[in-house]
């Protein structure tokens, strides 16, 4: 059985707040959300970076009747049988102020 990792953080990209995923195993860190669009519970740019890295095909979003679940802010994904996919996400912050 194959466990792919993730931890979700966030970051500052041309001056606005923005979220990175870095796979645990080997610390790449690539972007999240690029298209601007934000799906609770689905991360398509894992999704794709799981096809481009271990030609795994398939959608990291949440779907119960797969098994995938949700625990704090820990989302669990099992495809294929034998792939289980964790993200370990943060609070998003959709805003912040400051003082200038």
């Amino acid at each position: 059985m194959a466990i792919y990792e993730f931890s979700v953080k966030e970051v500052k990209r041309d001056g606005f707040i923005a979220w990175n995923a870095v796979e645990d195993s080997t610390a790449k860190e690539f972007a999240l959300n690029n298209n601007g669009k934000f799906v609770v519970g689905e991360f398509l740019e894992i999704s794709e970076y799981l096809d481009r890295n271990y030609n795994l095909s398939f959608n990291v979003s949440y779907v119960a009747s797969l098994g995938d679940s949700l625990n704090e802010n820990t989302w669990t994904y099992k495809r294929n049988g034998n792939v289980t996919v964790i993200v370990k996400d943060i609070p998003r912050t959709v805003f912040r102020l400051t003082k200038f």
